[in-house]
């Protein structure tokens, strides 16, 4: 879209970053904001026909107010009219609307943060995964119920013990040789044939789900869940210095969020977002932000939450005295109604793929052929069980020999 050309030159104000000269780099894995947000201001000054000049806020910070009254970062820059508009993906909220003005929306702002993939989950228990441990409580006292029951049905008496270990095997889907010819037994041996049936199609059939696809310990997946791991000293969470995040999490009505934000502002957990990203990830660590930043191959072996603090509207910050608003909203309009941006942040994706090692795709997720390291946990059940069955006989002999004695 070509729009009328006029001669003017405005200072243009990028996301916080170490070199300006950014419109050609690409980080390898990782599609980067400062990018995305060049190549728009480019297409929106080329539509428009004015030219610029780019900034960065010295200080790396997004913009926050000081005790003074005076602003830090990007919008600092605005608001001392060091600059006439920032390109620099920040979200529209009340204080800044008190000092700059906004465009009309671009895109929208998605507060989360991404952790580490938690570690593997061992095999050596891989058998008690199928059933949740409520499951497992409830088998346990039904097999010795279901026995007694059995037990006083059959015509023909056996000892409990017989019964009780018939029934333990019809769950391994062995028959039950039991003689009765009743109405009410073989009433009584058909649901329990059905609830074996059920239970054991559907164990086997999780079972074998999890032994092909690796199982991961349930990790921090909410907000309300990385505010206790924070709150219990497992966690520590960090934001990006100069984030409206912060002012946020220590207004909101809600106790979680403020203790979490309390708990960043009196332990300084902030990162540079000028610095790799990669240099801030730990093992029990979360970084807070907008989930396009953590977007890129990098991020298969992260954990980004589907959970969110919030949506923000996110427009190109203007100095209050700029003097081209209404033409500036109708060219954003525009583009964004043809899908520019997305375009960008599209190539951007795949561009910051290009040449992403192969090492580098995590393939933990993937499916795979069963190997003894798969089945230990089986294979030591086995021989605790034979190891079991070997104590007792020595026992049982013992005490045979005992008797005789005696």
């Amino acid at each position: 879209m070509k729009i009328a050309h006029f001669l003017k030159k405005f200072k243009v104000v990028l996301p916080p970053v170490k070199n300006i000269y950014i419109t050609n780099a690409s980080v390898k894995g990782i599609a980067s904001i400062p990018v995305i947000e060049a190549k728009f201001l480019d297409l929106v000054s080329k539509s428009m026909g004015f030219t610029y000049d780019i900034m960065a806020p010295a200080d790396g910070l997004f913009g926050n107010r000081l005790d003074n009254g005076s602003w830090t970062g990007v919008v600092g820059l605005l608001d001392r009219n060091e600059a006439d508009m920032a390109f620099a993906y920040l979200s529209m909220n009340y204080d800044r609307f008190l000092i700059l003005d906004f465009s009309t929306t671009y895109t929208s702002q998605v507060q989360t943060f991404v952790t580490e993939a938690p570690p593997l989950i061992p095999k050596t228990t891989v058998f008690m995964y199928p059933f949740a441990l409520s499951v497992w409580f409830t088998l346990l006292p039904l097999v010795p119920i279901v026995s007694l029951i059995a037990y006083l049905f059959i015509t023909k008496k056996r000892t409990f013990l017989t019964v009780f270990t018939t029934i333990i095997g019809s769950l391994f889907k062995q028959p039950v040789n039991f003689t009765n010819h009743t109405v009410s037994y073989r009433i009584l041996y058909s649901f329990w044939w059905l609830f074996v049936t059920f239970m054991t199609m559907s164990y086997s059939a999780v079972f074998l789900s999890f032994l092909t696809v690796p199982l991961r310990e349930k990790g921090v997946q909410t907000v309300v869940e990385l505010s206790h791991a924070v709150k219990t000293g497992s966690y520590k969470a960090l934001l990006p210095k100069g984030s409206s995040l912060l002012n946020f999490l220590l207004d909101s009505e809600h106790r979680h969020l403020q203790e979490l934000g309390k708990a960043i502002q009196d332990n300084n957990w902030f990162y540079d977002t000028r610095e790799k990203i990669t240099n801030y990830f730990e093992p029990r660590s979360a970084l807070l932000g907008p989930k396009m930043r953590f977007t890129g191959s990098i991020y298969t072996k992260k954990r980004i939450s589907e959970d969110s603090f919030g949506v923000w509207n996110v427009g190109v910050v203007l100095n209050k005295n700029f003097c081209c608003k209404d033409r500036l909203n109708d060219v954003i309009l525009s583009l964004i109604s043809a899908g520019f941006y997305e375009k960008i942040i599209n190539d951007e994706i795949f561009r910051s793929g290009i040449g992403t090692d192969t090492e580098d795709i995590d393939e933990s997720e993937q499916t795979h052929t069963l190997n003894i390291g798969d089945m230990y946990g089986i294979f030591i059940l086995l021989f605790a069980g034979y190891l079991i069955s070997a104590i007792v006989l020595v026992a049982e002999i013992l005490f045979h020999h005992i008797l005789k004695l005696q």
